[in-house]
């Protein structure tokens, strides 16, 4: 199902009016709920939810600053808390990475290792 105007209308609005800051952040159910989005999908919940996860992709492609924690999806313009959620997305990529260069050595070290045969 292609995204619509109307969707992502209803959602921008929705985040615009009632997510602003990170104490009024709603979940992605939430906002499919509140949006009407779980409605056009006939309450299955994972679907409307990941179609509002799309649209706000979507959003955030544009260039509007959408974030998401813990505690839901909001829209802020407070730069230290940008930098903050960026420095994290940042140290997670960089957690995961190192965590796969220790994987891809391991798996190296153990096609290097002998094979014992019985």
């Amino acid at each position: 199902m292609d995204l619509t105007a109307n969707d992502k209308t209803r959602v921008l609005q929705y985040i615009t009016e009632y997510c602003q800051g990170i104490y009024r952040a709603r979940t992605r159910t939430e906002i499919a709920k509140d949006t009407y989005v779980l409605q056009d999908y006939g309450d299955k919940v994972d679907s409307a939810v990941r179609r509002v996860r799309e649209i706000i992709s979507e959003l955030v492609q544009e260039g509007h600053c959408i974030l998401s924690s813990n505690e839901g999806v909001y829209m802020t313009d407070n730069p230290d808390e940008i930098e903050r959620v960026a420095k994290r997305i940042l140290s997670d990529a960089a957690r995961t990475r190192e965590h796969g260069e220790k994987l891809m050595a391991m798996a190296l070290r153990i096609r290097q290792k002998p094979q014992m045969t019985i």
